[in-house]
């Protein structure tokens, strides 16, 4: 308590207003901003444990979803806070039905940047961590060809 005092915590406002801009950056593709918000530490998981560990390892996996799934609309339907967290609940919307679905986020924050994100998807939808499972060099999942 008394160091947010002297050193400023962040203010809920504020980390909403962080995990929106974050959101914005990845939907516009420009990752030397939306590193920024992240930690260089970055890690994000998903309930299933698939994890991607890092900064740099999260922004070039995420295009390569984005790349593959190139008609993903993401819509964050509500916004809450736990703590220190924000918790995003959403509808990821695509014509590949491994990804479509409701979606729920944890962004957690150390020294003013997102330090953890966690993914929470129903079924067995597909998450950015488990991506990783997919050849890199693939411009749509092979079970969708045809």
């Amino acid at each position: 308590m008394v160091w947010s005092v002297f050193f400023g915590k962040k203010s809920k406002r504020w980390r909403e207003a962080s995990v929106n801009n974050l959101l914005s950056c990845l939907d516009a593709g420009d990752t030397e901003q939306a590193s920024i918000y992240l930690a260089e530490d970055l890690v994000v998981a998903d309930i299933g444990g698939a994890r991607i560990e890092g900064r740099d390892a999260f922004l070039k996996r995420d295009q390569a979803f984005r790349k593959v799934y190139s008609d993903l609309e993401v819509h964050i339907d509500l916004t809450t806070h736990n703590g220190d967290e924000v918790l995003l609940r959403g509808r990821v919307e695509s014509r590949h039905e491994e990804i479509t679905g409701t979606a729920f986020w944890r962004f957690a924050f150390e020294n003013g940047v997102v330090n953890y994100i966690e993914t929470m998807r129903q079924g067995n939808k597909l998450t950015l961590p488990k991506f990783r499972d997919l050849p890199a060099s693939v411009s749509r999942p092979a079970r969708l060809k045809g």
